[in-house]
């Protein structure tokens, strides 16, 4: 394997010049952006956060096992066949909330009612999944729901996103 990586690095280098030292670097760093060994709570204050990291890293941040709280939504599509286990958030105005969220599937979550909150266990897998009828397929992180238990909604079901976010004086 380390054969073929360094192959692959060294005829990148030659094709576009690039430093064959800093891609090894970052392909070292995206492997070790997440522990696949043990499972990892987030939070209701870091959902957010790892939504940013799981999106941005979906590939190395298969095999990841998460416990994670959320909300049941059907997917914005109604395409996938998945429903989302989702957050709605803000940038500081109540008129501007939105929803985030995963595509799930596995352990009966497909079958829960929209709006149900859930405590889930999932794994993370990188997939193209179509989202929208004649739309490309989408390249994402899927959770794979192990197990879940029903939960209360969070003392703040509302996240917030980036620092500073506010709506000023509007009249």
């Amino acid at each position: 394997m380390a054969r073929i990586i360094a192959v692959v690095t060294l005829i990148a280098f030659l094709m576009v010049g690039c430093s064959p030292k800093k891609e090894v670097v970052a392909n070292k760093q995206a492997a070790t952006l997440f522990d696949t060994t043990k499972l990892i709570d987030v939070t209701d204050e870091a959902f957010s956060e790892w939504y940013d990291k799981l999106n941005t890293n979906a590939n190395s941040a298969t095999g990841v096992k998460l416990r994670i709280r959320g909300q049941i939504v059907a997917d914005a599509g109604g395409v996938s066949g998945m429903k989302m286990l989702s957050r709605q958030m803000t940038k500081g105005c109540s008129h501007s909330i939105s929803r985030i969220g995963f595509l799930s599937n596995g352990a009966g979550v497909n079958e829960l009612a929209d709006s149900t909150w859930i405590l889930a266990t999932v794994r993370v897998k990188a997939d193209s999944v179509l989202m929208y009828r004649d739309a490309p397929k989408v390249f994402m992180p899927v959770f794979e729901v192990e197990k879940f238990l029903f939960s209360i909604a969070p003392v703040n079901p509302v996240i917030g996103m980036g620092p500073g976010a506010s709506c000023g004086s509007e009249h």
